[in-house]
């Protein structure tokens, strides 16, 4: 009994370690959502916050590499927008045919830039730099915008 309670112990500090350095959503449930709103929705609250907002298809978010993908940030409910904060390490989410990077160690308070690599339509090539409060949210490209 007490060796499969060791085990257990292990394996979870074991898969929160790892969940730390891959990408993750801090939580996606209605706490999620009601984080998601309070930085990103329509009156935030907390508006003097360095963030991002994110807009995508959920079938682009669904092609999240979580294990390849460095991140931490609030999924919205209905699947389709996200907010960002900065974390120990860089933030890059990886999907099935692009990479979206985004730099939160701006000489500019609370802003971040944020860059597409990959199979994009080449105006999504180009660096967005996103200042809050204010700063609309980034569309991720969508698979009918990849050329």
């Amino acid at each position: 009994m007490k060796i499969q309670a060791t085990l257990i112990a292990t394996c979870l500090v074991i898969a929160i370690s790892a969940s730390s350095v891959a990408g993750w959503w801090i939580d996606n449930g209605s706490k999620g959502n009601r984080m998601y709103n309070a930085f990103c929705g329509d009156n935030p609250r907390t508006s003097n916050t360095k963030r991002v907002c994110v807009t995508a298809p959920a079938s682009i978010i669904k092609q999240i590499h979580s294990k390849t993908s460095t991140f931490q940030g609030y999924l919205s409910s209905n699947g389709r927008a996200f907010v960002l904060f900065p974390g120990k390490e860089a933030t890059v989410i990886n999907t099935d045919t692009y990479q979206m990077v985004v730099d939160f160690n701006q000489v500019l308070t609370n802003c971040a830039r944020v860059t597409f690599n990959g199979a994009v339509n080449p105006m999504d090539l180009l660096p967005k730099m996103v200042c809050q409060p204010g700063a609309d949210p980034v569309a991720m490209p969508s698979e009918s915008s990849i050329h």
